[in-house]
């Protein structure tokens, strides 16, 4: 949807065309601690945590304790929102970073294999990895998933 989009895309514009096109499911955003702290400052934040739910998790910054124990209820309060804080292993990396890996090389060890697979499959974050020359230990989790 954000690849087809001309302009700039907003998340509140994904959000809208998932909820218009799924209007009985339950949207969840999911967000790094580092993407929660600075939510209420987003384009249309209201509109958002009207139609979707937040999952936020740690990325193992310093300070992310007090910054959840302040931020999840402040979004609950001012928007009425329905945040939860997903209890996970810290991640390695942003998405920032993994777009940027995948861009200049097609491959990451920051995803597992599947995810990897079906970014390199569909194409997506800019990868265009001929699918002609890859190993066949390269081509299991583009092929299986």
């Amino acid at each position: 949807m954000e690849l087809r989009r001309d302009g700039k895309s907003y998340s509140v514009d994904t959000v809208r065309q998932v909820h218009a096109q799924y209007p009985d499911a339950e949207l969840w955003l999911l967000i790094g601690s580092d993407m929660l702290k600075i939510l209420h400052l987003w384009h249309e934040p209201e509109t958002i945590l009207r139609l979707a739910k937040v999952g936020t998790f740690s990325r193992g910054d310093a300070g992310e304790d007090t910054m959840f124990s302040e931020m999840i209820p402040l979004l609950r309060s001012n928007f009425k929102a329905e945040v939860v804080q997903i209890p996970i292993a810290p991640m390695k990396a942003a998405s920032s970073e993994i777009r940027r890996v995948l861009e200049k090389n097609g491959s990451t060890d920051l995803l597992p294999a599947p995810v990897l697979g079906y970014i390199q499959r569909e194409h997506l974050y800019g990868t265009a990895a001929d699918l002609k020359r890859l190993t066949p230990e390269q081509l299991r989790p583009i092929a299986l998933y």
